[in-house]
C-alpha cells in the first residue's frame, strides 16, 4: 500500500497486485483440496455488493459511447481494485498485520508528505507532478491514512499497543498535516476535522458505562474540538488568501479566485440535464465519459469531468448505477460499525476508522471526483486491511 502513495511506481504496483492475486488463488486451492480454511476467512466482507457494482458497470460496456475508455477503466478501477482488496483481506490475518500496518502507513504518510513539503518550498513549479502525486491524490491519501493513524494513538493511550507506537503515529499525523497545507486544498480540513470529530464521538460512545470517565473525556473533547474549530477556520482562510494570489498570477483564471464564480457551480446543473438524456443506462463506465459535451459547455479544460462522485456516476452507468454504489458504500460502512461495537479496542478502532475513511473519501469526492486510480487502491487496499485485522481479532476469542 505504500507504494500507492508515490507516482511513478506503477510497475511495482503492477507486480504487487498479480502477487496478491497469486495468493488470493492459492488459498481458493487449498480450501478446496480440503485444507481447514473457514469461508470467513478466505471470503471478505461486502463481496457481494462489491461484485453487484462490478457487473453492472461491466454490462456497461455493450452500451458505452466509448467501449474502449469503458474496458480501460473498469480494468483499472475495478478489477484490480478488487484483487487489492481481497489480497489486503487476507493479508490482514496474518501474524503481525497491524504492526506492520501501523510501522508502514506511519512511514508512508511521512516520507509523502515530506517530498510534497519540498516541492511546495523549494519547486512549487512541478508541485503537480512532483512523487507525491499531485494535490488531489495527496488529499485523498491523507484523508484515508491519518484517521487509522490518530487510532493509534487512541490505542496507546488505553495502553493496547506501545506508548512509543503513539508518539510515533502523532509525529506521522503532524508531518500529514504538513503535507495536507501544501496542497491548498480547502475541503481536506473540512474532511479531517469531521473525521476527527466523528472518531471522537465515537470513543466517548465506548466510555459511556464509566460516567466519571466518560465525563473527563467530555470535557476534554470539547476542548481540542474548539481548538480544532478554530485552527481549521484559521487554515483555511489562509489556504483561501494563498489559492487566490496563485489564481492571480494565471492568465484566465483571475476571476476564480472568487469562490462564487466557481465553475461548478455551473457544471452540476448543467450535467443533470446530461443524465437525464439516459438516466437508466448511463453513457457507460469511466471517468470522463461525457468530457466532450463538458468541454463544448465550458472553456475551461478542467471540467471534464462532473466534479461530484454520484453525479459522476449517474452520467456514467445511471440510477441503477449509483444505487449500486450507495449500497456497496452502505454495506462498508455497516460492516464498521459492526466492527465497533466489539469490547475489544483493536476490533472497534478498525470500525472506526472504517468510519472515517468512508466518510473522508465521501466529502473529499463531493466537488472532485478522485476515487480513482491509486487512491481507489489505497482505498480498498486499507478498508481490506481493517476488515482482515477486525477478523482475526474474532479469531482470538476476545469479544465477537
Amino acid at each position: 500500500m505504500v507504494t500507492v502513495l508515490f507516482s511513478h511506481t506503477n510497475a511495482l504496483r503492477f507486480l504487487l497486485l498479480f502477487a496478491g492475486a497469486c495468493a488470493v488463488v492459492v488459498l481458493a486451492i487449498r480450501k478446496r483440496a480440503g485444507f481447514t480454511l473457514q469461508e470467513s476467512t478466505l471470503i471478505p466482507p461486502i463481496l457481494i455488493p462489491y461484485l453487484l457494482w462490478m457487473a453492472w458497470t461491466g454490462a456497461s460496456l455493450v452500451w458505452s459511447l466509448e467501449p474502449e475508455l469503458s474496458r480501460k477503466e473498469f480494468t483499472n478501477e475495478l478489477a484490480y481494485t478488487l484483487v487489492a482488496f481481497w489480497f489486503c483481506y487476507l493479508a490482514g490475518q496474518a501474524p503481525g498485520a497491524a504492526r506492520a500496518l501501523g510501522y508502514g502507513l506511519g512511514a508512508g504518510v511521512a516520507g509523502v508528505s515530506l517530498v510534497a513539503a519540498y516541492d511546495y518550498l523549494f519547486d512549487r513549479g512541478h508541485y503537480e507532478a512532483g512523487f507525491h502525486g499531485g494535490s488531489g491524490n495527496l488529499t485523498s491519501a491523507l484523508i484515508t491514512l491519518i484517521p487509522c493513524l490518530l487510532l493509534v494513538v487512541w490505542l496507546s493511550r488505553e495502553k493496547v499497543v506501545s506508548a512509543r507506537a503513539g508518539v510515533l503515529a502523532l509525529v506521522c499525523v503532524g508531518l500529514g498535516v504538513l503535507g495536507a497545507y501544501t496542497t491548498l486544498n480547502r475541503t481536506i480540513w473540512i474532511a479531517l476535522s469531521i473525521q476527527l470529530c466523528l472518531a471522537g464521538a465515537l470513543i466517548l460512545w465506548r466510555s459511556r458505562d464509566d460516567r466519571g470517565r466518560r465525563k473527563r473525556k467530555l470535557i476534554g473533547t470539547a476542548v481540542v474540538a474548539t481548538v480544532i474549530a478554530i485552527a481549521v477556520v484559521v487554515t483555511v482562510a489562509q489556504v483561501q488568501q494563498q489559492r487566490r494570489e496563485l489564481l492571480r498570477q494565471q492568465p484566465g483564471k483571475e476571476a476564480m479566485a472568487d469562490p462564487k464564480n466557481d465553475p461548478r457551480l455551473r457544471v452540476w446543473p448543467y450535467v443533470i440535464d446530461i443524465v437525464s438524456e439516459r438516466p437508466w443506462l448511463g453513457s457507460g463506465y469511466g471517468r470522463g465519459i461525457a468530457r466532450r459535451a463538458l468541454h463544448e459547455k465550458f472553456p475551461d479544460r478542467e471540467i471534464w469531468h462532473a466534479h461530484n462522485l454520484f453525479l459522476e456516476t449517474a452520467i456514467q452507468v445511471g440510477i441503477p448505477g449509483v444505487a449500486l454504489l450507495f449500497a456497496l458504500i452502505s454495506m462498508t460502512a455497516a460492516h464498521g460499525v459492526q466492527y465497533f461495537r466489539s469490547r475489544d479496542p483493536i476490533r472497534a478502532a478498525c470500525g472506526i476508522a472504517v468510519l472515517c475513511i468512508v466518510l473522508g473519501m465521501l466529502l473529499r469526492n463531493m466537488t472532485d471526483v478522485l476515487w480513482v486510480r491509486q487512491n481507489s487502491l489505497l482505498y480498498w487496499g486499507i478498508v481490506g486491511m481493517l476488515f482482515g485485522i477486525g477478523r482475526m481479532r474474532v479469531d482470538a476469542g476476545l469479544q465477537r
